[in-house]
């Protein structure tokens, strides 16, 4: 089961070209990300930059909890690029979590059939 879900979601590299420009990161936060749908696909492309010296862990997690995709990206890493294919996965809810510390953003994306539906929350 595992091996599938390895296969399902498809890392294409840490450090490739600036999606977002490192200036763009808010006051008082360490990170900036962007995530989007890939148009005529059950993919979710994943772009984040970070400063140095904040650790963060993105999760993938189904709608009861259960972890699907897991990465830790350290301190010395600006940028983060990544794929999720959701083609495998069953219609429903998903949570797209970036952990730092003590505070963490929940992205609920809304998988139904061919479409990919997206909402933020944060929780602090």
């Amino acid at each position: 089961m595992k091996n599938q879900i390895k296969a399902l979601i498809m890392v294409i590299g840490l450090g490739l070209t600036n999606f977002v420009n490192a200036n763009t990161i808010p006051t008082g936060k360490t990170y900036s990300m962007n995530f989007y749908k890939v148009v005529n696909a059950k993919e979710i492309k994943l772009f984040l930059n970070k400063v140095k010296g904040s650790t963060l862990l993105i999760c993938l997690k189904d709608n009861n909890g259960k972890e699907l995709f897991s990465e830790r990206i350290y301190k010395n890493d600006e940028t983060y690029r990544t794929k999720f294919d959701m083609s495998a996965l069953a219609s429903g809810k998903y949570k797209l979590e970036i952990k730092e510390g003590d505070k963490v953003e929940v992205n609920t994306i809304l998988l139904e059939n061919e479409r990919i539906k997206t909402r933020i929350l944060t929780l602090k």
